[in-house]
Parts: structure tokens; C-alpha cells; sequence
């Protein structure tokens, strides 16, 4: 059923901007800049008494959600176990529990808030350059201030013994392991044993993106007499390309 079980709280700011660097009528010559900065804060203000009751009683049972509330928290808050990595001499996760004291034992009553899934920025911007009958036009987009807890990359790579036994796997799980006492490697030894929500997989989501190009040229049948022996008064030829590359800050594949 549907319930009202909480209130949340969105405070941003939203700027634009736009204008010419070139504007030069002889020469049919523009360049022109634009773009946007978009900044938005989430908040869960208030918790109803069963939602509070129901995360303490994830946490105490041994249940590992993906999805926890509470209030003064973004609504798409991560929540983990705090890492320090992988011990070398053996091949298991090291863990901080909710006190701050070391163990190797993973429990969900140790997760803290470990950032939001929204990022803090966003925005896009564009370049278009015209001359004559030339345009060319660039747009990208931009994010950062916000965290992903990479689970592609723990499926692909941190998978179980019964997944290695019965299925094609990546290359990574058979050299990028620990294997040995000495081992210094990001990914633990092969087990049965699942990954559960560990700050191992929480990375910082930032990324800038060229998203467009477009590059055009209008010929007019005043300068190209071929056009107005076959009727036409205008063609344009052009080459369109979209999501072109991205840079960002944590490697994941996509699709």
C-alpha cells in the first residue's frame, strides 16, 4: 500500500549564460558560447516512527538493504561498511566497525553514510562557430559532487567460486586477485563467500562529457549555379555525431 512515510527538502540554485565572443555581419562570421550550472541539495527532513523501527530492525536481523532512511540524510544516500582493503598476508577484507575498531567481520549494524548517489553539480555548454555557410556546433555536459557504489565492477570481477565453475568470466578475476601471502591487490581472494556493501566499491562520480558534434555547410543557388540548373534554391550537407567520449573518475563499464 501507499503511505506518506516521510518529508523531504530539494534547496538549489539554477545559473545560465549565453553570448557572443565573434559577431561580424561583413564577414558572416559568429561564435557564440552557452551553458548552465545547476546545484541542488536533498534533505529527508522527517521520518515517520515506522520507517525509523524498520531500518534498526535491518540492521539488528543481519538484513542487508540497499536502500536505508534517515533524517538530516539525502534520500539516495550510500550507506557501507567502512574498508581498509585487503589484508596481504590473507586475502580477506579488513574492516572498521561502527566504533572505529578493526575486524575482519562484516556485520550491518556497522554501515555509516558514506554520500550521496546525487551529485551536488551539474550543467552543460555549448560552442557554435559560423561562417558563411559553415556552422560547426559542440555541446557537452558536466557532473560532480556526488557517489557511486560501483557494482558492476564487483560483479564483473569479485565473483564466487560457483559463478567461476559455470560461467564465462572477466579476464581480471584470474590476475587481478589476491592469490598469495604478499599479494597487495584491490580485489580479495576467491571465494564463496558474497560481497556484502563494503566502502571498497564507493567511488567519487564526477565526469565531463563531449555529447554532440554537429558540423554543417548551406549552399545557396546564388553562388552555386549547378543548384538552379536542377531547381533547387538551398542544400545542406552535414555530419552529425552524439555521446562521443567521457572522461570520469570512476572506471565502470556502461551498457
Amino acid at each position: 500500500y501507499i503511505a506518506n512515510v516521510g518529508e523531504v527538502e530539494n534547496k538549489g540554485w539554477e545559473a545560465s549564460f549565453s553570448g557572443y565572443a565573434i559577431r561580424n555581419p561583413e564577414r558572416r562570421m559568429n561564435l557564440m558560447f552557452s551553458g548552465q550550472l545547476v546545484y541542488n541539495k536533498n534533505k529527508i527532513t522527517r521520518l515517520s516512527d515506522a520507517i525509523k523501527a524498520q531500518n534498526e530492525l535491518y540492521l539488528q536481523e543481519d538484513v542487508d538493504v540497499s536502500n536505508l532512511f534517515y533524517e538530516g540524510r539525502p534520500q539516495n544516500a550510500i550507506y557501507a561498511v567502512r574498508s581498509l582493503g585487503i589484508d596481504p598476508s590473507t586475502g580477506n577484507e579488513i574492516f572498521l566497525d561502527k566504533n572505529g575498531k578493526i575486524t575482519d567481520t562484516w556485520k550491518p549494524s556497522d554501515k555509516v553514510y558514506l554520500g550521496s548517489k546525487d551529485q551536488k553539480y551539474r550543467g552543460n555548454g555549448s560552442i557554435m562557430f559560423m561562417w558563411k555557410g559553415l556552422t560547426v556546433n559542440v555541446a557537452c555536459s558536466y557532473y560532480w559532487g556526488g557517489k557511486v557504489y560501483n557494482e558492476t565492477l564487483l560483479n564483473k570481477v569479485e565473483v564466487t567460486k560457483n559463478t567461476l565453475s559455470t560461467q564465462n568470466v572477466d579476464a581480471r578475476v584470474l590476475k587481478s586477485r589476491w592469490f598469495q601471502a604478499g599479494d597487495v591487490t584491490f580485489f580479495k581472494q576467491l571465494s564463496n563467500t558474497q560481497t556484502r556493501a563494503t566502502s571498497r566499491f564507493v567511488m567519487d562520480d564526477n565526469e565531463f562529457a563531449f555529447t554532440t558534434i554537429n558540423l554543417s555547410y548551406r549552399m545557396e543557388a546564388s553562388r552555386y549555379d549547378w543548384l538552379k540548373r536542377v531547381g533547387i534554391s538551398s542544400a545542406t550537407i552535414g555530419f552529425y555525431m552524439e555521446d562521443i567520449c567521457r572522461f570520469s573518475t570512476v572506471k565502470m563499464e556502461r551498457g
